[in-house]
């Protein structure tokens, strides 16, 4: 072999050069794929912790305050969803609320990443216990959901792109 190799000194270096190549081009694709990994892992943490806030955020309401405060919650949401979230409450649940006189407070029983594709987009499920009281009736009732939640990162902040009652 190094009688070859003495033979060919220059078939050997380029074989050589070569293989390092190869091999810091292997190494480089291994280190952006984990790379990519970690930062999807710390975008389903995030993405789950700023989800569960959200949710109770979101899904709590109290007749007594005023429809303007539904202006803070769109911070929370981005696209499409935005809107209808929007013309839902203004339109539908706080004039309902306040004339039923309903508060309802919800609470994270439990939540779970579904899906987590990119660092910037997150999808959720939680299961909802909501507590409803209202002038019909003194007593709290308790009620269990589930909801998917997809969340996007924009401009760095977690929002709500979506929120569907499963």
């Amino acid at each position: 072999m190094w009688r070859t190799a003495h033979r060919y000194p220059r078939t050997v270096l380029i074989g050589l050069g070569s293989l390092t190549v190869v091999l810091a081009v292997g190494l480089g694709i291994l280190v952006l794929a984990t790379d990519r990994h970690n930062t999807v892992e710390q975008a389903r943490a995030d993405g789950r912790t700023a989800g569960e806030k959200m949710a109770v955020t979101l899904l709590s309401y109290d007749y007594r305050s005023p429809v303007s405060d539904l202006g803070k919650r769109d911070d929370l949401l981005t696209g499409h969803f935005k809107d209808e979230y929007s013309v839902l409450m203004r339109d539908t649940v706080m004039p309902a609320a306040v004339k039923q006189q309903v508060t309802t407070q919800t609470s994270v029983a439990a939540s779970s990443v579904i899906s987590a594709d990119s660092p910037d987009k997150v999808t959720l499920l939680f299961f909802l216990n909501q507590t409803t009281q209202s002038a019909a009736s003194k007593d709290p009732v308790l009620n269990g959901s589930r909801v998917r939640m997809t969340l996007q990162r924009v401009s760095g902040q977690w929002l709500v792109a979506e929120l569907t009652p499963v």
